[in-house]
């Protein structure tokens, strides 16, 4: 569980998304240490896999050697997320939903971030 502070529930979608991705960053990332770094680990950030074709995508990106630390939100995995911090690279799939989260981890984790359209 994470607690994310927004009282009263403050503004729209996009602000409780960037609420949320403080959260995460603050009481979830870099909370474990994985067994391996990947050279060409990647985060998939603002990714929600509604219609469920990023499947697709992160079958063929693994294919080819880019592995997937981590994934917020759609398929993301408490485990992964916690390890987030050893990506090389954040790759926002929806620019406007975490934006702030990826400013901040190249702040702090001095990973860089790239906004895509799959």
């Amino acid at each position: 569980m994470v607690a994310v502070h927004s009282p009263g529930f403050v503004g729209g979608k996009n602000l409780g998304t960037r609420l949320g991705g403080e959260a995460v960053l603050h009481q979830l990332i870099r909370t474990k240490e994985p067994q391996e770094i990947y050279p060409f680990g990647i985060n998939l950030i603002g990714e929600y896999n509604v219609t469920g074709d990023m499947w697709q995508y992160t079958s063929i990106l693994e294919k080819i050697g880019i592995k997937i630390v981590s994934t917020l939100v759609g398929d993301g995995r408490i485990e992964n997320i916690q390890m987030a911090h050893t990506a090389k690279l954040n790759v926002i799939v929806c620019a406007k939903s975490l934006i702030a989260l990826t400013r901040k981890m190249q702040e702090k984790y001095n990973i860089p971030y790239i906004s895509v359209s799959f």
